[in-house]
């Protein structure tokens, strides 16, 4: 939210944040941030299908392909379930902190509200 910083998402579970200050990709800022280390549980860490930062905030959400939403901040933690298809886009609302769209293979688009943790509308 910096304006300075990239965000990137992968099949690995791994965000990494890239300073783009300089005009060059390839600075990685932070050492990759591994969902696997947050997940509780056996299993592979979730592929990130989609990721965005929320509008003047540190904090930012990733879409996987379990069907869930992880707030990413301090601590990453799963915040939403609610979807039965991979996660293929994710974005804040640009004026109302805490509230972002979430949309699925499937079809369905689901609006949430983070800080109450919970789904405000659906539809297709």
């Amino acid at each position: 939210a910096d304006g300075l910083t990239l965000l990137s998402g992968g099949a690995d579970g791994c965000v990494m944040l890239w300073d783009a200050s300089r005009n060059k990709i390839g600075d990685l800022m932070t050492a990759p941030l591994h969902l696997k280390s947050a997940t509780i549980g056996p299993g592979p860490a979730p592929a990130i299908r989609a990721l965005d930062c929320m509008p003047g905030s540190d904090i930012f959400a990733v879409g996987t392909d379990q069907c869930d939403v992880w707030e990413v901040g301090a601590a990453p933690e799963v915040i939403l379930k609610g979807h039965s298809a991979d996660l293929y886009a994710l974005c804040w609302h640009p004026a109302k902190p805490g509230v972002f769209v979430s949309a699925a293979e499937s079809g369905r688009v689901f609006v949430w509200d983070a800080e109450g943790t919970s789904l405000m509308r659906h539809g297709r």
